[in-house]
């Protein structure tokens, strides 16, 4: 079964009782959550909690990151150790999705920095998810939106493969 998403505001709505909450839990609870949601075999709560948190970002990094192109994506270009691995570029922020370095100098008091992604989630064969992605534009929100209708992407895109590996989802691949 192939399942495609397009993660925008109704991505973030879908995990309104998940990883925005976790900013006030304990290190130990987020982990505990991210666990659930892979009981639950809910892979967006999972994900969500995977790019708001650096601990879960360890906790489910498998232990080899293969690094591929994302235009020729067949041959290994390297191996990096997941405990070594710190290139994930997508940060939650509330419930949107941001580039990783665009948050980082807007939690360095650059409120303005802050670039959306556009997120597309494709269930892959064998359980397997890939998460695509491409910084954003979008026109002004309407009533009761986050975000108004996208305008355009920009930049270069990328994606992760996430496989399914030891009762959760690993990231096992990532594109450039």
């Amino acid at each position: 079964m192939r399942r495609t998403a397009t993660i925008a505001l109704a991505f973030g709505l879908a995990l309104a009782a998940g990883p925005a909450a976790a900013q006030a839990l304990s290190q130990a609870e987020i982990l505990q959550l991210a666990r659930d949601a892979c009981k639950a075999k809910d892979f967006s709560l999972m994900f969500g909690y995977f790019a708001q948190n650096e601990g879960v970002r360890t906790a489910f990094t498998a232990p080899e990151v293969q690094i591929r192109s994302l235009a020729r994506p067949g041959p290994v270009q390297r191996t990096i150790k997941g405990a070594e691995y710190r290139d994930f570029k997508i940060a939650m922020i509330d419930y949107g999705f941001f580039d990783a370095e665009s948050a980082d100098r807007f939690d360095a008091g650059q409120t303005e920095a802050l670039e959306p992604l556009k997120l597309d989630i494709t269930e892959e064969p064998g359980g397997a998810y890939r998460v695509a992605y491409v910084k954003a534009e979008y026109g002004p929100p309407g009533e009761d939106e986050e975000y108004g209708e996208l305008i355009r992407t920009y930049g270069q895109p990328g994606a992760y493969l996430f496989e399914p590996r030891d009762g959760c989802w690993r990231l096992t691949q990532d594109f450039r």
